[in-house]
């Protein structure tokens, strides 16, 4: 901004220059003669409001003279496009920035999160870490995801739910539930125990340190371990069969 007394130097020049009096612009701009004579001789800063209106009753162009350095009169001036275009530009540039950053964040913020599927986006990785409620299954193997919502299953892998280790060419797992099935065996499944209700095959070996047989039930103790084939087998540290 023309700051004083530079400032009532201008008005009075080209005052002058339009041939008019004092008397002749204080009657355009609605002021007393007093306050234009105290701004022409620098004894006082007038307000930007009563500065614009001397500029329009001398028909001078306010936005080329007024000039602000700081503060509210800084942001009046950026934001009006009389200026010139560079801050119009900026301007521009500065609201698409704010707006392109917003949704960006929006975008981020309500994007679904990745929910892993039947699909074979695990063909090509060896390990992946699930976590379930309950179960916290370690899975390794060719392929491994959500069949469905409650259900995952794993193929050619070596599996460890709680303390119970599978080793199995396909396991489908239910997360509420706990039930399993493999090849050859469906059960449920608690920490350190397995319960198989069904049997589809013998195993070809057993390798246990105690077995109980109690009502309708075979009960692996100790550190059970269960072969059903090269690619299947069981340890816990207990394995109930129910006897058909």
């Amino acid at each position: 901004m023309i700051k004083q007394p530079e400032l009532g130097k201008t008005i009075s020049d080209y005052r002058k220059a339009k041939g008019l009096t004092q008397e002749d612009l204080v009657e355009k701009c609605n002021l007393s003669v007093r306050t234009l004579q105290r701004i022409e001789s620098g004894e006082v800063t007038p307000r930007i409001v009563t500065v614009k209106l001397i500029f329009e009753a001398l028909e001078l162009d306010y936005y080329n003279y007024f000039k602000p350095d700081s503060g509210e009169k800084g942001i009046v001036t950026l934001f009006n496009f009389k200026d010139n275009t560079f801050k119009k530009v900026s301007v521009v540039t500065l609201t698409a920035f704010v707006i392109a950053f917003t949704l960006t964040i929006l975008y981020q913020y309500k994007k679904p999160k990745n929910i892993v599927k039947n699909e074979n986006i695990f063909a090509e990785k060896n390990i992946m870490k699930d976590s379930v409620d309950l179960i916290n299954p370690i899975i390794n193997g060719q392929y491994s995801g959500w069949n469905n919502e409650d259900e995952l299953i794993a193929r050619d892998i070596s599996c460890m739910i709680d303390d119970v280790y599978f080793i199995s060419p396909l396991i489908k797992l239910n997360k509420k539930t706990r039930e399993f099935r493999t090849p050859c065996v469906t059960g449920t499944i608690s920490t350190d125990k397995v319960i198989i209700t069904s049997m589809r095959c013998e195993p070809t070996k057993r390798i246990v340190s105690k077995i109980v047989f109690e009502g309708d039930k075979y009960i692996y103790t100790e550190g059970a371990k269960l072969v059903f084939s090269e690619k299947e087998s069981i340890n816990a540290y207990e394995i109930i069969i129910l006897r058909n």
